[in-house]
């Protein structure tokens, strides 16, 4: 929902007309994307104090975002080459530093997945510190990427209040792990005793929901856009 909230603040406020349906779906799904990252900062796998599910919920649910985050990433890089495909030409040297944070993004994204599994993160960390250490620093420099992308694509984002306010998401997006952490430690623990066990399998509907609500009231917005 937050996702969705921001996604379509961004095009009220900046206020460009739709740019044709393929070319609009394709790069609103890239802030789609950029949204959901901003959420897995909030929802890291640790416990909240709603629901008093336990870890494994919120684990599922942080797995399921990044899955979340790749197909929006898929959507959006696969469309723009399909609605546009001059930009092929800025995929190759001399490459545009849009382009460049773009690629880093995708780069990042995939270490984060692919390193997130129990057997690669075994062998290539050794110690859960040093894979939360490792993983904390590359979704930060995923933040700052993706988010250099947007800013220098130009897209909908050459409104000042517009580029303050993501500003501000990504900064408290990067702080609020700390800040969660710093607030909420006696609450989760005090609330620890009393979670409800088994109920990973509640986080797959929730992410399933949440990308098909999203994908559609994305195309929904895109058909308005361009009526």
């Amino acid at each position: 929902m937050s996702a969705l909230i921001l996604v379509l603040g961004t095009v009220a406020v900046a206020g460009m007309p739709g740019l044709g349906r393929g070319w609009d779906f394709a790069t609103l799904s890239g802030f789609f994307a950029l949204a959901t990252i901003i959420q897995m900062f909030v929802l890291t796998g640790k416990p909240l104090s709603w629901p008093r599910y336990d870890g494994r919920f919120f684990m599922r649910l942080h797995v399921g975002l990044g899955g979340l985050v790749m197909l929006f990433m898929i959507l959006h890089v696969g469309g723009v080459l399909l609605a546009e495909p001059l930009v092929w030409k800025d995929i190759w040297p001399p490459v545009s530093r849009a382009m460049q944070a773009g690629v880093l993004a995708w780069l990042l994204l995939l270490f984060l997945l692919l390193t997130s599994g129990k057997r690669i993160r075994g062998r290539m960390f050794g110690t859960i510190a040093l894979f939360r250490s490792w993983h904390q620093a590359a979704a930060i420099f995923l933040l700052c990427s993706a988010g250099l992308h947007g800013w220098w694509s130009g897209y909908r984002i050459h409104d000042t209040h517009v580029l303050v306010g993501w500003i501000f998401m990504l900064c408290l997006a990067t702080f609020f792990p700390m800040l969660r952490k710093a607030i909420h430690r006696s609450e989760v623990q005090r609330h620890a005793l009393r979670r409800v066990r088994g109920m990973s399998w509640a986080a797959t509907p929730v992410i399933m929901g949440a990308g098909a609500g999203s994908v559609v009231a994305l195309w929904l917005y895109v058909l308005w856009l361009n009526g």
